[in-house]
Formats: C-alpha cells, structure tokens, sequence
C-alpha cells in the first residue's frame, strides 16, 4: 500500500543514472522498405525475412537497421531500447541461424525492455528474458535470467500484478526462484515441447492464442510454482 506517486518519483531517480548509448547509423527498416532498399541490398532483405518469419510485421515495433559491417550489424535487427521517451541503447539480433552471437548489446545493466509501453489501464505486466519476447506478448524484458533489485523495482513501480514468463529451459528456472523471492506469480502456458519462449509461441500460435495460453496458466503460490517447475526443468 505504498503510496504510488512516492513509488514513481523513487523510480524516476534511479533511471536518471542510466548512461545512453547512441544508435550506429540506422534508418527505419518499415520506410527503407517502403523505399524498395530490401530489393537492392541482401542484407536488409534478409533482416525483413528474419522479422517476418518470426511471425512479426514490420509494424510491430519501430525496427531499424544498419549499413555498417562493424559486429555484422548490416546482418542484424537493431531494436531500439527506450527509456521515458528517450532512446538509450540498443540490441541487435542476427538474422543469420548460423550466427554464434545472436545479440549484439549496447545498454545499460539495469535498464527494463519496453517499460514504456506499459499502459495505466493494463492490470499486469508480463515479464520475460528477451526483446523479441516482450515485443510478442506487449511485455517487459529483463534481457537476461537475472533479476536484479533495481530491475524489480523498475517493474515493481508499475503498479501492476507481476506475471513472469520463463524461457522453457534451463535459463529459465532461475528466473523461476527469483520471481518466487520477489512473490511474483509465474505463468506455466501448455505449448508443445519444442517452443520455448514467447516469441516462438508467438511465431507458432500467434499473438492472441499466446496471450491467453499465459494468462490462463497462472500460478500464485510460491510452493506451487516451485513444484511445477520441477516438472519443466528437472
């Protein structure tokens, strides 16, 4: 019962020491699109098939991209990290599935993915690991299976019920324990066992099947959720 306004000026102090990253050369993949630049260069047209084939369309988030070969960022899809309406970093996914890097991260350690997008009148806040996840499911990503405090604080000054989604892996069960410590609820959504995050479910479902396979699955005892994640991770 924290006062709410008290909570949002705490949250505030803490993301003016983020330190912003600038964007490399960049452009809208949508308007390079809408240019026809994807039929001139192989690597942007393989970056668009990348998006499209996760089961995104290039109006699903403002992606951009990049001519430069410094870290194969021409091979790569930059999604921009926002922050209070000001863009502080980025990540840049390969499109390639041979890639033995696939993110290429320039932000700061404690910054939350898409927190911005997080509207008043939305009664939870979906948390899960990776960009393209929250970008599936409108939710928020912590980029990694560590949650730390200032990263709960972040999602906790949203106000909102706390749904945490876990990568179906071993990555996930630790942010599984941490969701437990911070008395989150955890969702165990039923997709097939080859899909193992939100964006695959989003890719294999679709956004809205998606959404309510989360929301239909969700677990608010910790002693619960620790016993179903042993069926998942063990």
């Amino acid at each position: 019962n924290v006062d709410r306004e008290t909570v949002q000026q705490e949250f505030k102090k803490k993301s003016q020491s983020f330190k912003p990253v600038e964007l490399p050369e960049h452009g809208s993949i949508a308007e390079l699109v809408s240019a026809g630049a994807h039929n001139i260069d192989e690597n942007l047209n393989s970056v668009v098939e990348f998006i499209k084939d996760r089961g995104f369309t290039l109006d699903d988030y403002p992606w951009q991209w990049s001519p430069s070969s410094e870290h194969g960022l021409n091979r790569r899809v930059i999604i921009p990290y926002t922050w209070q309406g000001n863009t502080i970093g980025y990540t840049a996914r390969s499109s390639s599935p041979n890639s033995k890097i696939k993110y290429f991260n320039q932000v700061d350690s404690d910054y939350v993915f898409n927190v911005d997008a997080q509207t008043a009148e939305r009664k939870f806040v979906i948390v899960v690991e990776g960009p393209l996840d929250a970008v599936a499911v409108d939710g928020v990503a912590v980029l990694t299976n560590e949650v730390s405090e200032n990263k709960a604080e972040i999602i906790e000054s949203l106000g909102k019920q706390v749904i945490v989604v876990p990568d179906q892996d071993s990555s996930g069960q630790r942010l599984v324990e941490q969701a437990v410590e911070y008395g989150w609820s955890v969702s165990f959504p039923q997709w097939e066992s080859d899909v193992k995050d939100a964006a695959e479910a989003h890719k294999r479902y679709g956004k809205l099947y998606t959404l309510r396979s989360i929301l239909a699955d969700v677990e608010t005892s910790g002693l619960k959720i620790k016993l179903r994640s042993r069926d998942i991770f063990n």
